[in-house]
């Protein structure tokens, strides 16, 4: 059963090259050998020849072969054409993962190996120091093999189902890491840096040992002999089932509901989350070192405009997640049930309401560290009054205007329920700054926005019965 590990991946290898005509096949693996042989070679010889401290770019492997591409050996696992021929053929699951994730990764390992081996033939030739080398050569395979063996037991861990959504984001989560380690080795100038590498090696290969024993040891017992389609790891005990059965609040199971089917994927979600973010942080910058200074903008002005205006690109999300039209023809065929679209109106206001006063409050925060406006407590309930509103016209808007009718995600919210969502937003903006001028001005906006937040929430629960049968324009309808 051993040799199935081989046995599997080599056909797997075997048929991407075969994909290459027979003109073709000889040219590419002419570019292969270039590639992932030659230049590697020389660059390790190159690092050899100026890095001081090997060993750090050696330690590095461990992170390298960790991260590159696991997103996309997770996906193949998961969904692979030939899942049920394996496990027919009685491909078992640790063997399955070995060979789908070698039958793509072979080009890196080819280039770590080019590297390693240039890199430290070059560095002895230097230094002349054969225990150091041997040293940091065993550094580097047990970085390698430890990397790989994590690797590994992260994919089988990713390829469950109720990690469906952290899998299609890891790619972002990896190459973060791999920057940050990157920026840590060139902040403190670790490859030009005397370090007793001998401190390095005795503490070093140890812990590299154990812990490549201990994942080899977790590896065989938890995933040897078991089949490709093995669920026992996702099966649910009577306990649990009996709780899943117990009634729940609804916000719960809107909350599941969102997760299991986000109408945005998790990728752009983060994008959204890092505009805003990088707004936040462009708009407290300009404040913080007095670029506004001549301008004679007061704290609180800056206050507000700095929390509000990153906003834009949270409201523009949240809408999207609790848009009333999300379900489709779900809605219009259940609206002889009142309380179950009422029901669904309550679940996705919390859901608004609570996320604008989440992202208010984090904003609110980071923005009076560095701006420290004199009424931080007054300006900070007009802006919570603002998050309730905010997150009221979020569902408001796609109530006024819903698109029932769409096939595909995208056409939802309406293209009128953005620009009502847009209108509104400007409105409080305007409301938000008018407030700082004076005490007067600060009650009669508390009380106008009192007066809009009864007057969503009344919206809310009385014309979706006027507007359910009714499709406004969408996206999709600009461009035909």
């Amino acid at each position: 059963m051993n040799n199935k590990y081989l046995i599997y991946s080599k056909i797997l290898l075997t048929n991407d090259i075969r994909k290459f005509n027979t003109k073709s096949k000889w040219l590419a693996l002419f570019v292969l050998i270039l590639s992932f042989v030659v230049f590697p070679l020389i660059i390790g010889s190159f690092a050899g020849y100026i890095i001081k401290n090997l060993v750090i770019i050696h330690l590095s492997f461990f992170l390298f072969i960790l991260t590159v591409n696991i997103d996309k050996s997770i996906f193949r696992v998961m969904f692979s054409s030939d899942k049920k021929q394996m496990a027919i053929l009685g491909i078992k699951l640790d063997q399955f993962i070995l060979g789908k994730d070698i039958s793509k990764f072979y080009s890196s390992f080819l280039s770590l190996i080019s590297f390693y081996v240039g890199s430290s033939i070059v560095y002895y030739l230097i230094h002349q120091s054969l225990e150091e080398i041997f040293a940091i050569a065993v550094i580097g395979l047990l970085s390698a093999i430890l990397g790989y063996l994590l690797r590994l037991h992260f994919i089988r861990l990713l390829v469950l189902p109720k990690f469906i959504n952290v899998s299609s984001i890891i790619g972002f989560f990896t190459n973060g890491i791999l920057i940050l380690w990157i920026f840590f080795i060139l902040k403190y100038n670790l490859l030009f840096l005397n370090i007793n590498n001998m401190r390095i090696f005795s503490i070093s290969i140890p812990i590299m040992v154990s812990l490549t024993i201990l994942l080899i040891i977790v590896w065989y017992k938890s995933l040897r002999n078991l089949s490709i389609f093995n669920d026992h790891l996702n099966s649910k005990t009577d306990t649990n089932l009996k709780k899943s059965r117990e009634s729940r609040s609804l916000l719960y199971y809107e909350l599941i509901l969102l997760y299991r089917n986000p109408p945005v994927r998790w990728s752009v979600l983060l994008f959204i989350l890092s505009l805003s973010a990088g707004l936040l942080t462009i708009i407290l910058y300009g404040f913080n070192t007095d670029r506004f200074a001549d301008t004679g903008i007061s704290n609180e002005f800056s206050f507000m405009f700095s929390v509000l205006f990153p906003l834009v690109f949270i409201s523009i999300m949240i809408q999207s997640l609790v848009s009333f039209d999300i379900d489709g023809l779900i809605i219009p065929l259940n609206q002889h049930k009142p309380n179950f679209i009422k029901n669904k109106i309550k679940a996705k206001t919390k859901i608004s309401v609570l996320a604008h006063v989440l992202f208010v409050l984090i904003y609110a925060a980071i923005s009076n560290f560095y701006i420290k406006p004199d009424h931080f407590i007054a300006l900070s309930i007009i802006l919570l009054m603002i998050a309730v509103t905010l997150g009221l016209s979020c569902l408001t808007s796609t109530i006024l205007f819903p698109y029932f009718k769409w096939d595909y995600i995208y056409q939802v919210p309406s293209t009128l329920s953005k620009i009502f969502l847009n209108l509104v937003f400007g409105l409080l903006i305007g409301l938000a700054i008018v407030s700082t001028y004076n005490k007067v001005l600060y009650v009669v906006i508390f009380i106008t926005l009192l007066c809009i937040i009864t007057l969503l929430h009344s919206i809310n629960k009385q014309i979706w019965k006027s507007t359910i049968n009714k499709n406004y324009i969408s996206i999709k309808s600009l461009f035909e």
